[in-house]
């Protein structure tokens, strides 16, 4: 299982609040594409949703916020999953 983790928070479309960062996490992986249509959601939409997100490639996409230690200091991230549908 590929996991993502994002500083900011997903994009929904124009609407979407933008959320300031004051840290950047580099990270490398495939990405999904955009098909799953994780950016047809909003950030708070996705973490309501709480269940797979159904991928035209037989795949799935799971998004969840949560904790992760960077620099001495506790940071909120999206964990992003994209794995094969059992």
């Amino acid at each position: 299982m590929l996991a993502l983790l994002l500083t900011t928070a997903l994009m929904a479309n124009e609407n979407a609040t933008i959320h300031p960062v004051s840290q950047t996490i580099t990270f490398a992986g495939t990405v999904p594409v955009s098909t799953c249509q994780m950016d047809s959601y909003s950030d708070s939409k996705l973490v309501q949703i709480n269940q797979r997100i159904i991928c035209p490639d037989n795949k799935y996409v799971t998004v969840k916020k949560d904790h992760i230690i960077f620099d001495n200091k506790k940071i909120e991230v999206w964990v992003i999953g994209y794995d094969k549908n059992d």
